[in-house]
């Protein structure tokens, strides 16, 4: 965490790319994203707010972004690993 802005504020990191939205709405507020870590033994969750749809819709966005960046980065290694391993019979 040395490289994050925060600094000494930083309490901790999540990595969204393993969550999951799971609801659009929560506490009487219309303009929610609730993310929640894939493993679902987990109850750790994250409540996103936003004061209207658009501003919502670009938190969505940024973590989709950063789900398909990881699922793409993932994917990436695995044809490497097979790339790699496989040699001429």
């Amino acid at each position: 965490m040395e490289d994050n802005p925060l600094g000494d504020m930083c309490k901790g990191v999540v990595d969204i790319s393993k969550c999951n939205v799971v609801r659009s709405a929560k506490n009487g507020k219309s303009h929610v994203m609730t993310l929640q870590m894939s493993d679902y033994d987990s109850k750790i969750h994250f409540d996103f707010a936003a004061e209207s749809l658009e501003d919502l819709f670009e938190w969505y966005q940024v973590a989709w972004d950063i789900t398909q960046r990881e699922i793409t980065k993932q994917h990436n290694k695995q044809l490497e690993a097979t790339a790699g391993g496989g040699g001429e019979e």
